[in-house]
């Protein structure tokens, strides 16, 4: 999902309230290089069904961030 596209709202400044910003801390500080997967034994044993935990952040992310609420919301 392209963030700068939701609800045609490109190139607009939305302010986020604090709430908003509260559900998105601790997961912003990952940059979703995927190195953690390596690290994860639920990976190593399953990963045919386990994406493991970078692709679990990223999809929290997204229905985490009020932008893209928006988006689903229309």
């Amino acid at each position: 999902m392209n963030m700068d596209d939701c609800n045609g709202l490109a190139g607009k400044e939305i302010p986020q309230s604090n709430s908003d910003s509260a559900k998105l801390d601790g997961m912003c500080e990952c940059i979703l290089c995927a190195c953690c997967s390596s690290s994860c034994p639920s990976y190593w044993w399953n990963s045919e069904s386990y994406l493991g935990p970078a692709a679990l952040l990223h999809a929290s992310q997204a229905l985490s961030h009020s932008l893209c609420s928006l988006h689903h919301h229309n």
